[in-house]
Parts: C-alpha cells; sequence; structure tokens
C-alpha cells in the first residue's frame, strides 16, 4: 500500500506479511457471508498431524496441512505476477484487524 498525499500517520502494511493471516480470519468468522460451506473452510483450516516435514515452497503432490497456507501463497504469486491486473477490487480493513497482527 502505498501513503497518499504524504500521509505519514497512517502505518504500511505490505500484502505478502498479512495474507495468511487474514485468509484464516475470513475462513474462521466470515465463511457464511461469502456463501461457503463450513466444511470446505474447516478443511481449509485443518492442522497438519504431523509437522516434521516442511513442503511449503514445493508446488508437486499433495500440499500439507493447512491448506489455506497454500492458497494464500498461490493468491500472492496471482497478484505478484500482475495476472489480476485487468480485475478491479478494493479491499476494506477495519483498524481491529491490524491491531490483532502484532
Amino acid at each position: 500500500m502505498e501513503k497518499k498525499n504524504g500521509d505519514d500517520s497512517s502505518p504500511v502494511v505490505k500484502l505478502s506479511d498479512c495474507l495468511e493471516e487474514l485468509l484464516n480470519f475470513t475462513l474462521n468468522y466470515h465463511s457464511n457471508l461469502l456463501n461457503l460451506q463450513t466444511q470446505f473452510c474447516s478443511t481449509l483450516l485443518k492442522q497438519q498431524e504431523n509437522d516434521s516435514f516442511s513442503y511449503f515452497d514445493s508446488l508437486e503432490g499433495v500440499p500439507p496441512y493447512p491448506l489455506y497456507k497454500r492458497l494464500a501463497s498461490a493468491l500472492l504469486k496471482c497478484i505478484d505476477s500482475q495476472i489480476l491486473k485487468s480485475v478491479s477490487f478494493e479491499l476494506h480493513v477495519q483498524e481491529p484487524f491490524f491491531t490483532q497482527l502484532k
């Protein structure tokens, strides 16, 4: 996010630093507002039983749980590659979300 009109009072938050937390929060608390099934959201949020292996950067095979981290990574790659450049969207986030990240 860029500061507009020289406004130094607002902190700059990089999307890459908060996308996982934002997606987790959305799936946990607002799935009904997005018309997503509870089971779908639960599966995305399910924790991996065995954390001894880390395949987070691997794109081969079955991705490890929690799947929402893989989804956040894929969304970030789409945004970084500007594949969504032709899509017009706005992101409205209220202050309490950012205070929870601390």
